[in-house]
């Protein structure tokens, strides 16, 4: 361990402090400037097509939107009348049970087998 009189509160050890390196490479703005303007052209123009892009896919969706609507509606009538047309036809079934019901017990129905004999 350090001695008492070497050690500083705060002190970074010497071999623990990093090694930095200066820089010394210099940039000259005026070489860049084309390339950063070309950057901003290219940055400009993928976001007007971007923007554009998501406008037309917005567009879109809300067409196939109201489309599934407009589908769902017609569906949700069909179905009504599905239902309704179904109650009918268990209310013609009810009707024809009824009459073959009141056939048989007066004996007036004749049975294909019994005509024949």
């Amino acid at each position: 361990m350090s001695s008492p009189s070497n050690f500083k509160v705060g002190a970074i050890p010497s071999s623990t402090k990093p090694r930095t390196t200066r820089n010394t490479t210099k940039i000259n703005k005026n070489n860049n400037t084309p390339m950063i303007e070309n950057l901003m052209a290219t940055l400009l123009s993928f976001r007007v097509e971007f923007s554009d892009s998501m406008k037309s896919q917005c567009s879109t969706q809300q067409s196939l939107f109201k489309d599934l609507k407009n589908d769902l509606k017609l569906l949700s009538t069909l179905v009504v009348d599905l239902k309704a047309k179904n109650t009918k036809l268990h209310e013609e079934v009810d009707l024809l049970k009824n009459k073959v019901t009141s056939l048989e017990s007066s004996g007036s129905l004749l049975l294909p087998s019994s005509a024949a004999s």
